[in-house]
């Protein structure tokens, strides 16, 4: 979470807030000394892309953060409709937490137009706590580069410099990973 902020925003983030983790976005980005914007609604209720269109609308965003599916509520927000908006603001990065749907719907993330899709290991991949998976669009690598005060753990430049090279920026944690690929299957 910190990481798509810290590399992706340098005006506002609209943070869609609908249960305990999505709440978390707006303590991270603010935390992160970055601008947030709340777009709140009632726990149990999904973030509609109306919702999101219209505070889009407004201008000033460069980012919004939303989790897919809330599993505090066990609300999942719908994620096609959200998309088909945020590709009317080509200029906004969307910045999706997938950690409880990743391996459990099929989340398209070429299709959707999403910049950065980020999960932790504890829930739908069943594995351990400790570790994050993330994907980035070539759009937010290329606004990372610019971004200052980025740090370097955080640093999407300097993962792909080594993923590049087939390594890793810090020690990974090898046994998440053995323990994934033992129980891989086709999603």
């Amino acid at each position: 979470m910190e990481a798509a902020l810290r590399n992706l925003v340098s005006k506002k983030v609209l943070t869609c807030m609908s249960g305990a983790f999505s709440d978390k976005w707006f303590g991270v980005a603010t935390a992160c000394g970055k601008q947030a914007e709340k777009l709140q609604v009632e726990w149990g209720q999904a973030i509609t892309a109306d919702l999101i269109e219209a505070k889009l609308a407004t201008g000033g965003f460069d980012a919004v953060t939303l989790i897919h599916n809330e599993t505090s509520t066990g609300t999942m927000n719908p994620i096609e409709d959200i998309a088909r908006v945020m590709k009317k603001f080509p200029e906004v990065f969307f910045i999706v937490d997938v950690v409880s749907s990743l391996s459990v719907k099929k989340i398209p993330f070429d299709e959707l137009g999403a910049d950065v899709m980020l999960a932790g290991t504890q829930k739908a991949l069943a594995l351990p706590p400790g570790a994050t998976v993330f994907a980035v669009s070539e759009k937010a690598l290329a606004k990372a580069a610019e971004m200052k005060d980025r740090g370097y753990y955080l640093d999407f430049a300097e993962f792909k410099s080594n993923h590049d090279k087939n390594m890793t920026p810090t020690t990974p944690s090898i046994s998440h990973f053995m323990r994934w690929k033992a129980s891989w299957r086709k999603f």
